[in-house]
């Protein structure tokens, strides 16, 4: 993970911030999650002018990973990486195996950052 975080540091906005970060385990038979935004204080989901937006980044750790965007189910293989502004609505998926993610918090410094409070709104 350490080259992964070193490569996201270096082509990352300057006004991001690596925030928050996160191992999510799913158990088998979990379910899929709620759908929900990771940051809901930004204002709208349309374009952003002349400032930064927030992202978060989904790293999966073994094969057999999910994520579910616009109700689409999405395979991860291992070692992919999926990263998407902070007001996209998305779930994480059900498993019927174990499965391990690592999510990160890509913050705007000062403005949006996952430690404030300002991240997560279930929809």
């Amino acid at each position: 993970m350490i080259p992964f975080l070193k490569e996201l540091d270096a082509v990352k906005e300057p006004s991001h911030v690596i925030g928050g970060h996160a191992l999510i385990r799913s158990l088998p038979g979990c379910l899929k999650q709620a759908a929900h935004m990771d940051y809901f204080s930004m204002p709208s989901h349309g374009k952003v002018k002349g400032r930064t937006v927030p992202y978060s980044c989904l790293l999966a750790l073994e094969e057999g990973s999910f994520f579910n965007l616009n109700e689409e189910k999405i395979s991860l293989s291992k070692g992919s990486v999926i990263i998407l502004r902070g007001d996209v609505v998305h779930s994480g998926s059900e498993y019927d195996k174990d499965n391990i993610r690592y999510h990160i918090y890509m913050d705007v410094a000062g403005e949006h950052e996952a430690r404030s409070a300002d991240h997560v709104h279930w929809v």
